[in-house]
């Protein structure tokens, strides 16, 4: 939800579109065709850039809130789904469900640049499907869920770029 502009963001995995939406009048502004399906979109706290995860393109879209265009897209794990943002707007995590990872994406850098690894075991084969994200309050620890393991991976992330297991 964009407040100041008065919309609403919504991509779906059916039509591989992004929706913008106007929150006053209720109608359909925009449509874009994604060209793969698209999971979850979050506007950076600026409310500058949308981010979109592309689950079919091992994707994430970076959209300009101002112009509704497509600025870059940056090349993340397996089914990426959902993220969070660090408030700051410099990085993006993305969890990518089918490779058990979250991609640690330098925003301003337009790339991943560093992937953490989120299963029980370190060469533990696919399956844990990572699929949840979340940063503590001091924005210093990661929060990873991992669906089919039913259990929740924990990165000391205050360091992008040099992130540990906890």
């Amino acid at each position: 939800v964009d407040d100041a502009r008065n919309r609403v963001y919504v991509v779906s995995k059916e039509s591989n579109s992004l929706y913008v939406l106007d929150t006053r009048t209720r109608k359909v502004l925009y449509t874009e065709n994604l060209g793969a399906e698209a999971y979850t979109c979050r506007l950076t706290p600026d409310g500058k850039k949308l981010l979109i995860t592309l689950w079919g393109a091992g994707q994430l879209i970076v959209w300009d809130a101002d112009t509704q265009k497509r600025e870059r897209t940056i090349a993340v794990g397996d089914n990426p789904n959902d993220l969070c943002i660090r408030s700051d707007g410099r990085y993006a995590f993305v969890a990518n469900a089918d490779d058990n990872s979250v991609s640690v994406v330098d925003l301003a850098a337009g790339k991943t640049m560093e992937t953490l690894v989120a299963t029980l075991f370190p060469n533990a084969p696919t399956g844990s499907t990572t699929n949840g994200v979340a940063l503590s309050r001091d924005e210093k620890t990661l929060f990873v869920a991992n669906a089919d393991n039913n259990c929740l991976a924990v990165f000391d992330v205050s360091s992008p770029g040099k992130s540990t297991s906890r």
